[in-house]
């Protein structure tokens, strides 16, 4: 049993190390020696200030949804801040 689990462990860290350098080759250094079309496609888009920012803009759920997390974060704080000082007192 403990061949196995060693053989399993050799090849598990053999695949973790092969990831990021695929990731690497792939994506990193593929955008850079890469002729499809890339820096045409970049220069065709709309990069006006405006259209960045709408990129960039989170869904309205997703900012309601962050506030009310936020409120609920806020009360079980002052919750857990008066029960730690009522069982302290």
């Amino acid at each position: 049993m403990a061949e196995v689990r060693a053989y399993f462990q050799v090849a598990y860290k053999r695949f973790g190390d092969s990831v990021p350098k695929l990731i690497d080759a792939d994506f990193v250094r593929g955008i850079d020696s890469s002729d499809d079309g890339l820096d045409v496609a970049l220069m065709s888009m709309d990069l006006s200030t405006e259209k960045c920012m709408e990129y960039l803009q989170e869904p309205r759920s997703v900012i309601l949804e962050r506030t009310a997390l936020a409120g609920k974060k806020q009360r079980l704080e002052a919750a857990q801040l008066k029960l730690e000082r009522y069982y302290r007192g």
